[in-house]
């Protein structure tokens, strides 16, 4: 697992979040277990996108790893 993980492993902060707080937390549960520091965001997406005020970032150049 740690190799599937291995691109995305920056030293940079690691945050998840999916469509509602769910699915997103399998991910930190695994980074969690191979010794990796990972925040969920637990309202994820559909939280995030109610408040019009928060910033969306679209394109190629998110500024993150997507995974």
């Amino acid at each position: 697992m740690k190799t599937l993980y291995a691109p995305y492993l920056t030293g940079a902060p690691i945050g998840s979040y999916c469509g509602g707080g769910v699915a997103a937390t399998p991910d930190v549960l695994v980074l969690s277990k191979l010794g990796i520091p990972a925040a969920l965001y637990p309202g994820s997406w559909s939280q995030w996108t109610s408040d019009p005020s928060r910033p969306i970032a679209t394109g190629s150049d998110r500024g993150c790893a997507v995974i």
